[in-house]
């Protein structure tokens, strides 16, 4: 009988959660997909099953709604399997002066970036301590590192998960590997749902991103890309405050030249 594995993975109808899904598949795992949009989950569910031979669950939830989150985290209790890898990877972003986002969007961000990743890391960990794998991916951001002017709300929402990640792992650490994901630029339709045109430069994949998790799953955080990696190393030796003011002179360069790519 063969090892069986299981994975956890929020967001997974697209984007970096569905590249979780199929190459976590292609590795043997048995997957438990969550996401809003139930007939993206079952196309991808019905593919990976065939393709791969693993069971696949998936549960439409909204995770900015908490009495579907808690329905659903009672429910995965009450099967009591062991979780071998926990991936929250649902997140949203939206951009532009934070009083024009709107508080409707602005709580939905708090809401899933921030409630909804911390309720299940802590509901879940007790799953995860009963597996073999025992580990947890969080994903955060390369915003997780700077205020960022115009992304006021989704950048402090990222800090909050890098640095919950990072006192989690420390507190588990021997017990749970624990990693903070902070990608940069990914081609996914993150960009269409926030608002903002989808960058020409420095875009990657999100298959090489998930492949660079995997591979690094005992570390505590995880910045993608050398030219992040140098951003937040300098960023720790320039002021907020100047950082704000580049923030604020790039978004005014790019209205008046009307830069709808950048």
């Amino acid at each position: 009988m063969k090892d069986k594995k299981l994975a956890v993975i929020t967001g997974a109808s697209s984007g970096i959660g569905k590249s979780f899904a199929y190459i976590l598949a292609s590795r043997g795992y048995d997957l438990i997909l969550v996401a809003r949009r139930k007939t993206l989950l079952m196309k991808h569910a019905s593919a990976l099953r065939k393709r791969y031979n693993v069971a696949v669950k998936v549960y439409d939830v909204d995770l900015s709604i908490g009495i579907q989150r808690k329905k659903l985290l009672s429910l995965l209790h009450k099967k009591k399997e062991s979780i071998d890898l926990l991936i929250n990877n649902a997140g949203l972003g939206r951009f532009g002066e934070a009083v024009s986002i709107g508080a409707e969007d602005t709580n939905k961000m708090i809401e899933v970036n921030v409630v909804a990743l911390t309720e299940f890391c802590l509901s879940l960990i007790p799953l995860v301590l009963k597996s073999n794998k025992k580990s947890i991916i969080n994903v955060a951001s390369v915003a997780s590192f700077h205020p960022s002017a115009f992304a006021a709300v989704y950048a402090a929402t990222k800090a909050y998960v890098y640095s919950f990640s990072m006192a989690l792992a420390s507190e588990y650490n021997g017990k749970i590997s624990i990693l903070a994901l902070c990608p940069g630029i990914i081609d996914t339709e993150f960009w269409q749902s926030s608002g903002v045109s989808k960058p020409k430069y420095l875009i990657r994949s999100a298959d090489k991103v998930v492949e660079q998790a995997l591979q690094n799953l005992t570390k505590k955080v995880l910045i993608i890309g050398v030219e992040n990696k140098i951003r937040v190393i300098v960023q720790k030796f320039i002021p907020d405050s100047f950082m704000l003011y580049i923030g604020r002179a790039m978004r005014t360069f790019i209205q008046k030249q009307k830069i709808n790519n950048w």
